[in-house]
């Protein structure tokens, strides 16, 4: 089945309409003691025409899971890549996490087993390869945005907002959200973050939080997992 209209970020409508709901694969990284189970935050991310996929816990509780998999859209595969550092897990289902840039995809992990993190995890996709550093902030939040932009990658964790050089590997402290974001992401090279029922853009060259009147659908603010986002 497919649906018949999806809307994107800025209120526009995709065409043709883009989420389907017949599942076409499974992935193979099941829980080995309750083979029944489902896995949760986990990370899932599309480059390429390869889907990546890995860390989380399984249901079961207690079993947590490092493992890291690629699958190839068109060839149908699935590849199991170097397993992540530790077992780490992500509240995607509430916030974007995720980012891609230059040949490396960006994770901010939420967990390591069953304590908080605040770890930016950087895989290399060429060198088949992981990197581990910090971020800022309490790890104890399900409020924060990542984006990946060509010019450094930025992440707000409840209202701090600072910038990472992708080759000093440092942060530097931006102009602060006005709430913990609900939603957000990345279009084009913008960073947009939904909180107080409206859209904001962030403006790179005054530092600053643009309201884009766009205002979030009533009732959902207190709901909303994320965003899609069709560029």
């Amino acid at each position: 089945a497919r649906f018949t209209k999806t809307k994107i970020f800025n209120g526009r409508t995709a065409v043709p309409p883009t989420a389907y709901l017949k599942p076409v694969t499974t992935y193979p990284n099941r829980n080995p003691v309750d083979s029944g189970g489902m896995m949760q935050r986990s990370i899932a991310i599309a480059i390429d025409g390869n889907i990546y996929v890995g860390g989380g816990r399984y249901w079961n509780p207690g079993y947590y899971n490092n493992q890291w998999w690629k699958y190839n859209v068109a060839g149908g595969a699935w590849t199991r890549l170097a397993d992540l550092p530790a077992n780490y897990g992500f509240s995607v289902n509430w916030r974007n996490c995720t980012g891609y840039y230059n040949g490396k995809i960006y994770l901010r992990a939420e967990y390591v087993n069953n304590s908080y993190s605040r770890k930016l995890l950087a895989y290399d996709i060429a060198g088949d390869s992981w990197a581990v550093y910090e971020t800022f902030g309490t790890g104890a939040t399900h409020r924060y945005v990542l984006a990946a932009c060509t010019d450094a990658l930025y992440l707000a964790v409840d209202t701090a907002f600072q910038k990472w050089d992708y080759t000093a590997h440092t942060w530097a402290a931006l102009r602060a959200l006005g709430d913990k974001p609900l939603a957000g992401g990345i279009v084009g090279d913008d960073v947009y973050a939904i909180y107080d029922d409206k859209t904001y853009k962030y403006n790179k060259g005054t530092n600053a939080w643009d309201d884009q009147a766009h205002a979030a659908p009533a009732g959902t603010t207190s709901m909303i997992c994320g965003c899609y986002i069709e560029d």
